[in-house]
């Protein structure tokens, strides 16, 4: 809970310093629900996350973590297209072995329960 407090502190510095859509706002967005993914808090991160996703340029790589994590949400909330998706859109902007391993765990959950993967 500490990490979470420090974060959320940081979050308001930047909030007063640069402002509600500074990009490094979204990248303190990230980093904070991150805490409250290991948490559990699914919805509360997601939230954040798209406040974060509206706050970067559609090429930053740094998108691409933040869709990351939210297709690691979807998959946590069993929408395994949604998360697919996520995952296609992580990549186009930013390869990772880390997405790619969650695509390919997707894709893999998608074939078992319907028989064929999402594109």
């Amino acid at each position: 809970m500490k990490a979470e407090s420090v974060e959320r502190r940081e979050i308001e510095i930047l909030r007063t310093r640069l402002g509600e859509d500074d990009a490094n706002m979204a990248l303190a967005q990230d980093v904070l629900a991150e805490i409250l993914i290991d948490q559990g808090r699914f919805t509360e991160a997601a939230r954040l996350l798209r406040l974060a996703e509206s706050k970067l340029d559609p090429q930053n790589p740094h998108l691409a973590a933040i869709l990351n994590d939210l297709g690691v949400i979807c998959y946590h909330d069993r929408q395994f297209k949604e998360a697919a998706l996520l995952f296609h859109r992580a990549l186009e902007i930013h390869e990772t072995s880390v997405t790619r391993s969650n695509l390919a765990t997707i894709e893999q959950s998608i074939t078992l329960r319907h028989g064929s993967p999402a594109h």
